[in-house]
């Protein structure tokens, strides 16, 4: 179920090239998570492939042509909703979305809310929104990214922290972000954990975002 969160969402970023269907949530679980620096939390690709995102793991599947079928009928069911504009906002607490709908006419609805409290005439929207948020399929396994896009900002954490060893120039991460792979990253936190970074006498607070294949950061 998608929880509490009354935050902005990303303007940019974030798009899988090439996804049928596709949901962002942005929920952060603590104080210093970044719902952003978390994978995307499903895509699914023309051939079936199947992406779900956690907090800071991917897990990858595949789907046959009957369940890619079924997943299509419920898009159709929200691109047929009359009067439903870029943005779909509901009561009670919910968690903040970006549905995308690929296809000759890309449909992107981002929204708010509890999904149980959407107005009848949503709620196709709100159905597709909640399976897609806590998918499950008992071909997933754990996918390793490729790459990840790297963010940050001057800020101390609580506890201790690392030195940066990274190739990466820090003020690179911390203005416009920066590319790495798996090999640079796998002995740092990934998803919405930060990494607690000491350069000097400063402190800063570093995510390590997973990226699909064709995503955009």
């Amino acid at each position: 179920m998608l929880m509490a969160a009354a935050i902005a969402l990303p303007v940019h970023g974030g798009e899988v090239v090439g996804a049928l269907i596709q949901l962002e949530t942005f929920t952060p679980f603590r104080p210093d998570q970044s719902p952003e620096a978390a994978p995307v939390r499903f895509a699914l690709m023309a051939d079936g492939k199947l992406f779900v995102g956690g907090t800071s793991v991917v897990f990858e599947g595949l789907l046959d042509k009957k369940e890619i079928k079924e997943l299509e009928r419920q898009a159709e069911a929200v691109r047929k909703l009359k009067g439903l504009g870029a943005d779909a906002r509901w009561g009670g607490e919910g968690g903040a979305y970006r549905l995308r709908l690929g296809g000759k006419k890309p449909l992107v609805i981002t929204g708010q809310g509890d999904p149980a409290q959407a107005p009848v005439a949503q709620r196709p929207l709100a159905a597709l929104v909640a399976r897609l948020a806590d998918f499950a399929h008992p071909s997933l396994r754990f996918h390793n990214p490729k790459a990840f896009w790297v963010r940050g900002r001057e800020q101390a954490l609580a506890g201790g922290c690392k030195p940066w060893t990274l190739s990466l120039p820090l003020e690179q991460v911390t203005s416009a972000g920066a590319g790495a792979t798996w090999e640079q990253l796998r002995d740092w936190p990934h998803g919405a954990d930060p990494a607690s970074v000491c350069v000097g006498d400063k402190r800063y607070a570093v995510w390590f975002k997973p990226l699909l294949p064709g995503e955009q950061p």
